[in-house]
């Protein structure tokens, strides 16, 4: 995984990793 510098790609991550039901993605 190549870590991007843009905050705009982190908050994408970040939506793709949080889930629908949940809503805390890197909290497993």
């Amino acid at each position: 995984m190549i870590h991007d510098p843009e905050p705009h790609v982190l908050l994408f991550k970040r939506k793709i990793t949080t889930p629908p039901e949940g809503g805390r993605g890197e909290e497993k």
